[in-house]
């Protein structure tokens, strides 16, 4: 489908040269055949007018017919009448001025609250996929995505208030929008340029098609506030899937079995010690077998009652303990010299108490 440019559509709105009640006539690509379009359906066809910011880019053309409307009550000619409008209506003190109530960063914030609200609900499915394909156990004695559903829940919470505070911005812009006093508009729509001057010729400052002006923003006004409540209306809806999918988290935590496992072994298992020690215990073993082999070790378990001394029991135990440190000394050649000259000593002392005995 042909479509007008975009910036060539804004102006013809400003101007008044297009109305917005009336429907746009488009043509296809060969030029050939036309037909009548909506132009709420009409805007759907330029970029950027999808689900997510369709509300965006449609306060972008209303913005832009609010300050239209604003530069005209600037003018003489207007001011005038409207004072005129206003009397007949009793109501001397109203304005034609429309004032900006979006706040500067509202769309950010939309836009931030529903990528949030995506993230969260991402991590409960992938959550709830990894709960069937992972060992319910750990060292803390929990399941491993037990901490990993707490977190998800607590985003979940947070989440939750940001799209809470989007929609009470909403409701107080509704309460204005919805509130909107738009008698002074209606009769403005239907006065034509020549009503704005009765007794002089028309000039260029006043619009050829004011009326056309003045009835582009009220229609844009109203289509904008049934933008904000549809708007309303989905951050509701994302409200009530987060709460579901919060809810299914905490189901899971609940219905989560966990095996309780001994500290010091999940602990030796995450720092590889067992893994160690059983390589050592394996190589011990295949020593063992290897040296068994290569000496012919025999068995002497059974002939041991045989080679055991009977009167062994009779011995004292301390002098078998000082017969085993003399023969552990022997090799010492300083102690062997002393027990010889001790010996010579004993020896000589004999032979002088037989001489002795013998005189």
């Amino acid at each position: 489908m042909e479509k007008l440019d975009y910036h060539e559509l804004i102006n013809l709105l400003k101007n008044g040269d297009i109305s917005v009640q009336d429907p746009v006539m488009v043509y296809d690509s060969s030029g050939n055949t036309s037909k009548k379009c909506p132009f709420e359906q009409y805007l759907q066809e330029y970029e950027g007018f999808d689900e997510k910011n369709s509300l965006e880019k449609l306060h972008g053309i209303y913005d832009i017919m609010r300050t239209r409307v604003n530069e005209l009550e600037e003018t003489p000619e207007v001011k005038g009448f409207v004072i005129n409008l206003n009397n007949q209506w009793i109501e001397p003190d109203r304005l034609l001025h429309v004032e900006d109530v979006i706040p500067e960063d509202f769309f950010q914030k939309q836009g931030r609250g529903v990528g949030n609200y995506e993230r969260a609900c991402g991590l409960c499915d992938r959550v709830d996929g990894n709960c069937s394909k992972t060992p319910e156990s750990s060292f803390t004695g929990k399941h491993p995505l037990e901490r990993e559903a707490d977190g998800v829940i607590d985003l979940c919470g947070q989440v939750r208030e940001y799209l809470e505070d989007n929609m009470e911005d909403i409701k107080k812009m509704l309460i204005y929008f919805r509130g909107f006093d738009s008698s002074l508009f209606l009769d403005l729509s239907q006065r034509h340029k020549s009503l704005y001057f009765p007794n002089d010729t028309p000039n260029d400052i006043i619009p050829n098609n004011i009326h056309i002006i003045f009835s582009n923003f009220l229609l844009l006004h109203n289509m904008f506030t049934k933008q904000l409540i549809q708007h309303y209306k989905y951050l509701h809806g994302l409200l009530e899937e987060l709460d579901e999918k919060c809810s299914k988290m905490n189901a899971l935590k609940d219905s989560v079995q966990v095996d309780q496992y001994d500290l010091v072994k999940v602990l030796s298992n995450l720092l590889g010690f067992n893994k160690e020690q059983e390589n050592v215990d394996e190589e011990q073993e295949d020593n063992e077998v290897d040296l068994n082999e290569a000496l012919e070790v025999q068995d002497y378990s059974d002939e041991s009652d045989e080679v055991v001394d009977d009167d062994y029991d009779g011995v004292d135990e301390t002098y078998d303990d000082n017969l085993k440190e003399e023969d552990l000394k022997e090799d010492d050649p300083d102690l062997k010299g002393k027990k010889e000259i001790e010996m010579i000593i004993e020896s000589d002392d004999d032979e002088n108490s037989v001489a002795s005995s013998f005189y």
